[in-house]
């Protein structure tokens, strides 16, 4: 048995021993916990959580891995539900294929070909689509693909993330982190916010891997910041709020997984919607250098290749092993306290009444004061917002203003052509909207724990539209002297189109080479006719000559010079000579027949050809067409750039001025957006803000009163249920057996606590 088998053996040993504890049965959420880490030992599957608030990118950073663009993202398409990348071989039958899991078990899994169809996962994975209610309707997603830098069993699970948009996925979340050996946090370039790096700081409790990535950093402005200096107060953020100064992270990374799938997936041909040509294999080389992922996929790949990750897998079992235990510890211990109280223990059950009756009188209190307060208190938080958005709008407004100023003319036209200053304002919108929610989202957090006390997960729905801005400039370049330029140049266009149709028509027809290739065959036709005619004709062989034959036949003689018929035999015989031609005649005939067949044959061959080299001639003269007008084409262009340059050199003229002129329209627009504080941005900001806080005045208050209640009735059931145990518990040699029995589970405990701890130690 190798070392590995023998961690396991100890490992499931001691699950064994949990499970044949008497107060098991009593506490099936430990049971359920017991046999997910049962199962993990068994399967043996190295789990990393992708981690990261919605729109940092954990599919497009999964897909930049995979090399393929399988995962669905986007602004519009949020994941949803939990979906498990597994790693196999490529005999593997599963590989390209997803498997999706429904919560109803009486409907089928749903069995895809992501090799086939890359966008059949996004009615099953993200809000985006119509068919399902994907948080509701679907368990989990599992896609089998290779990987191509790892052999061993390893799963990325892309998680909803930490402020998922819908119910639920927070909690989704912290289950598969609890699950997971390593944690790939990913944050986008904007930076994190508080709620982010409390989040991180709550799963330190569970897990002890993290990999730190910031993504995006193709947006990062290097006039701004550079590369170096981002990195490093991403690295202080992260050493300051998370580990609170003491210590520091292994793995950092500031990647772009956008590049790195663009140039990884032959299918992308366009980073960017914007992009005027497709990418070149010196594009994508150029992408993935600059996309920085493969320094992050080299320490990712070696930390699975190498013992460290044996030893993160089994400390992170033994450390949830430990949770599970102290948890188990803590349920068997209370149960031990109540069947030791004594049934006569009048006063103890009175107080309990008491704490009953006195939860019952604050519930009426609490629901009296509790819309007065909320009221007061958004009232405050809307005031905070509104002082904080004419400060951030006001310094982007200096900011951008200063911006502008600082354009040269050239850049100041690029950017009104390009919208460079729209899409900035569209950017700065973006940052202010998410600030703005986080902000709303911490004082609504705020506003809940005022008023109630360990409420968990109450934050209504906040949301801004998205904001288009189209900055270009109003202003308009006249110059005359280019209008005949530009006839000339349409007149040339036009003439181009013309000859390009006769090109086309002309190019219906068959090629020159095509029909040379054709000739070729009927002459060899022609050869082989002859050839055969002449093999024939041989085989007739020589012509045969007239035969020659003498014949004697009798005939009878009654002339009078036979004197002697009179007296004797009066026949006499005569010879005839006989003359035979019918084998020369069929000889004839035969070679007449051949010579006929074979001229008529030399015949139609002789037209096919005659026809073939007219239709050469013609393809000839074509081709030659084709080639004059190629010229005149070429002559048009020429005469087109000509033009072009005249028309350019006119601008020139005229362009300080109106570049000026420009520039100072972008900064007139900026004013309109921005200014302090009446500019069309601040208005919008503001009436999303007080938009937002009036709908969520209601369903704040109504959510508190039924939070309480739920608190309330859990507590005053807590107690009711202590009183019944109370009450039904007595003296008898059972329950003092029971007490003994859990006495003695709490030492096994203690001693498997101290076995996990000590194998703990050895790793």
């Amino acid at each position: 048995m190798n070392d590995k088998q023998e961690k396991n053996k100890r490992l499931l040993d001691i699950i064994s021993q949990i499970k044949k504890t008497q107060a098991i049965k009593s506490f099936p959420y430990i049971a359920e916990s017991l046999t997910d880490t049962e199962f993990e030992l068994k399967n043996n599957e190295f789990r990393i959580t992708i981690v990261g608030e919605f729109s940092s990118g954990k599919s497009t950073f999964l897909n930049a891995i995979i090399g393929q663009d399988i995962l669905p993202h986007g602004v519009n398409e949020t994941t949803a539900t939990v979906t498990y990348i597994h790693n196999v071989s490529k005999a593997d039958p599963r590989l390209d294929k997803a498997i999706v899991h429904f919560r109803d078990e009486t409907k089928n899994d749903v069995t895809l070909d992501v090799s086939k169809d890359k966008s059949a996962l996004i009615d099953y994975v993200t809000t985006s689509e119509n068919q399902y209610n994907v948080v509701q309707d679907i368990v989990a997603v599992d896609v089998y693909v290779h990987f191509a830098d790892i052999e061993d069993p390893v799963v990325f699970i892309d998680t909803p993330g930490m402020n998922g948009v819908a119910k639920g996925h927070r909690e989704i979340t912290l289950h598969e982190i609890r699950h997971s050996h390593a944690s790939i946090c990913l944050f986008h370039l904007r930076g994190m916010g508080k709620s982010d790096l409390d989040f991180i700081k709550e799963l330190k409790k569970y897990q002890q891997s993290f990999f730190f990535v910031l993504n995006a950093i193709d947006d990062l402005k290097t006039n701004e910041e550079s590369y170096e200096e981002r990195m490093q107060a991403f690295t202080n953020d992260i050493v300051n709020y998370v580990y609170e100064g003491n210590g520091k992270p292994q793995f950092v990374f500031g990647i772009s997984a956008l590049k790195a799938l663009c140039a990884r997936d032959l299918r992308i041909m366009r980073v960017y919607d914007t992009d005027q040509s497709d990418l070149t294999e010196a594009d994508r080389t150029r992408l993935l250098e600059e996309s920085k992922m493969p320094e992050l996929e080299k320490a990712l790949f070696d930390y699975l290749r190498v013992s460290e990750k044996e030893k993160v897998f089994y400390q992170s079992i033994c450390h949830r092993l430990l949770e599970t235990i102290e948890s188990f510890h803590k349920g068997m211990d209370t149960d031990k306290k109540i069947r030791e109280v004594k049934k006569e223990d009048l006063p103890g059950k009175k107080l309990l009444l008491d704490q009953i009756q006195e939860a019952e009188k604050k519930t009426e209190d609490f629901k009296k004061h509790c819309e007065i307060e909320v009221k007061s208190d958004i009232e405050d938080l809307r005031e905070m917002l509104y002082r904080q958005i004419m400060s951030n709008v006001g310094d982007g407004h200096s900011s951008m203003l200063q911006k502008v100023d600082q354009m040269s003319l050239y850049e100041a036209e690029r950017a009104g052509d390009r919208n460079e200053i729209g899409r900035a304002l569209e950017n700065f919108w973006g940052e202010q909207t998410m600030w703005l929610t986080e902000h709303l989202n911490v004082g609504f957090d705020r506003i809940r724990d005022g008023i109630l006390s360990n409420m968990q997960h109450l934050l209504p729905s906040i949301s801004f539209k998205d904001k288009r801005v189209d900055i270009r400039s109003n202003v308009e370049f006249n110059h005359s002297e280019s209008s005949s330029s530009t006839s000339i140049i349409k007149r040339f266009e036009a003439e181009i189109k013309q000859l390009q149709r006769k090109i086309r028509s002309l190019s219906e027809g068959p090629t020159v080479s095509s029909l040379q290739s054709d000739i070729r065959s009927a002459e060899q036709e022609r050869e082989r006719l002859l050839r055969k005619r002449s093999s024939v004709l041989q085989g007739l062989g020589s012509r045969p000559q007239v035969e020659h034959k003498t014949i004697v036949h009798e005939e009878l003689n009654n002339s009078w010079s036979n004197l002697w018929g009179f007296f004797g035999d009066r026949y006499e015989e005569i010879p005839e000579t006989v003359h035979d031609d019918s084998k020369r005649r069929k000889y004839d005939a035969d070679r007449r027949e051949t010579e006929r067949d074979y001229t008529k044959w030399l015949a139609a061959n002789q037209s096919k050809l005659d026809a073939l080299e007219r239709r050469l001639a013609d393809a000839e003269d074509n081709e030659n067409l084709q080639r004059i007008w190629m010229r005149q084409i070429e002559e048009a262009k020429r005469r087109i750039k000509e033009e072009q340059e005249i028309i350019e050199e006119a601008k020139k003229h005229a362009r300080t001025s109106y570049l000026k002129m420009l520039k100072k329209d972008l900064c007139r627009q900026i004013d309109e957006q921005l200014s302090v504080p009446d500019g069309k941005m601040i208005i919008d900001l503001k009436a999303g803000v007080r938009e937002s806080l009036q709908r969520s005045i209601q369903p704040l208050v109504q959510a508190l009163h039924k939070l309480w209640d739920q608190k309330k009735n859990e507590y005053i059931a807590r107690l009711k249920d202590m009183i019944v145990r109370i009450e039904n518990l007595n003296n008898s040699g059972e329950n003092e057996r029971m007490i003994q029995l859990l006495a003695a589970d709490l030492k096994t405990l203690q001693q498997l606590s101290g076995k996990i701890k000590q194998l703990l130690n050895g790793l």
